[in-house]
């Protein structure tokens, strides 16, 4: 089982955001950077994963409407692909 934790004291913006995926989850050059980037290769994760969120008023504080976007979509996989998980 592999566990990350997003911090939304440490996430200023989505570019922070989608570095961050894109480091903790080591995705390839070609991810997109993006909510749709991001649903296609977790939607295709084979590997148990967990995803905890922390601080994730602090995370809006600084997305605003693009972090609900960002938990609706993780939720979202959650419940279609069993080998993720969301915490909150």
């Amino acid at each position: 089982m592999y566990r990350i934790t997003i911090d939304g004291q440490d996430i200023f913006d989505r570019t922070d955001l989608h570095d961050y995926l894109a480091y903790a989850l080591d995705f390839p050059e070609y991810y997109g950077r993006n909510l749709d980037a991001l649903h296609d290769l977790l939607m295709s994760h084979q590997e148990k994963l967990e995803i905890q969120i922390i601080h994730f008023d602090e995370l809006h504080d600084h997305l605003g409407h693009y972090a609900d976007r960002f938990l609706k979509l993780l939720l979202d996989i959650a419940e279609k692909n069993a080998f993720i998980t969301v915490l909150r």
